[in-house]
């Protein structure tokens, strides 16, 4: 895997082979997405097509979301109980 561009949420690109990192390459296998700023939500998502993409993207299978990460540390949990 190898992170991709520098905004504020985390966006990583998961390939078979570490030479060929392109979302373009035979051996692109999907991505990995943060959806928060705390990194604590995540989506991971095949190497199809974006469905948002699929009219200028014609022709491509349309991807779609395969798993969810929702991490909630112990730290959170105590303090949640607390109250």
């Amino acid at each position: 895997a190898r992170k991709r561009g520098t905004g504020p949420h985390s966006n990583y690109v998961i390939s078979t082979n570490v030479d060929d990192l392109s979302r373009d390459g035979e051996f692109y296998v999907g991505h990995l997405k943060g959806h928060n700023l705390r990194s604590s939500e995540y989506s991971i998502y095949d190497n199809r097509t974006n469905p948002e993409n699929t009219e200028k993207d014609a022709g491509h299978t349309v991807g779609c979301e395969i798993a969810a990460i929702i991490y909630v540390s112990l730290n959170d949990v105590r303090s949640s109980l607390l109250y």
